[in-house]
């Protein structure tokens, strides 16, 4: 009897067929950049967060190395100048149809030594919390004072057709086939005012 059961327990572990598996490319990512001119009220789209993470084609032309991207998260702080207030604030206000936001805003002030800081979070119900593919559309609008941090928590995807779109700045200088990272504002890291915390060497 014993001998029956553990057979059968064998069985039922047994695979008829490989498991399934995708050549797909997919990665949560927690992308830094530093705030070098205000922010008040700047709309950061989905072509700018797809601009982040890149690929050289040419010296001076760049593709997006992923096709969509989802925002999860807006995380920010900012310590102010001693007598002044620091304010950051992160509003989800997506206007356009199939990236519509849910309206939420969330905001924080310091007016002391410790960071003003927000960790605002995308509505799963929104469309601006869904994937979304590269366009002018606003994934969010974000207030800063210069020196501050601001963290995105993005997932990323590539279509397996690769479709994904060229870069809205040429690059500058860009070493062919280098996989590059922008600001968050899709700018040449000479020009950027969000740059990325990475090393200068994989910034064009």
């Amino acid at each position: 009897m014993k001998k029956n059961k553990a057979s059968r327990q064998q069985g039922n572990n047994m695979l008829s067929h490989p498991p399934s598996t995708t050549f797909q490319i997919s990665t949560e990512r927690r992308m830094r950049f530093n705030v070098t001119t205000a922010l008040v009220e700047q709309p950061f789209t989905y072509q700018n967060l797809l601009d982040t993470i890149g690929i050289a084609k040419t010296a001076i032309a760049g593709q997006n190395l992923f096709t969509h991207v989802k925002v999860k998260a807006v995380e920010i702080w900012c310590v102010p100048v001693v007598g002044n207030v620091a304010l950051v604030a992160c509003a989800f206000v997506g206007a356009s149809s199939g990236s519509l936001g849910s309206g939420r805003v969330v905001s924080d002030t310091s007016m002391g030594i410790q960071p003003a800081h927000i960790r605002a979070r995308t509505d799963r119900s929104s469309q601006v919390g869904q994937y979304q593919v590269s366009s002018a559309s606003a994934a969010m609008e974000l207030t800063a004072p210069v020196g501050s941090v601001v963290d995105i928590i993005v997932s990323f995807r590539n279509a397996l057709d690769n479709g994904a779109a060229a870069t809205q700045n040429a690059l500058v200088a860009a070493q062919v086939g280098q996989v590059f990272y922008r600001g968050l504002d899709g700018v040449a890291i000479a020009g950027t005012t969000v740059p990325p915390q990475v090393p200068s060497s994989v910034a064009f």
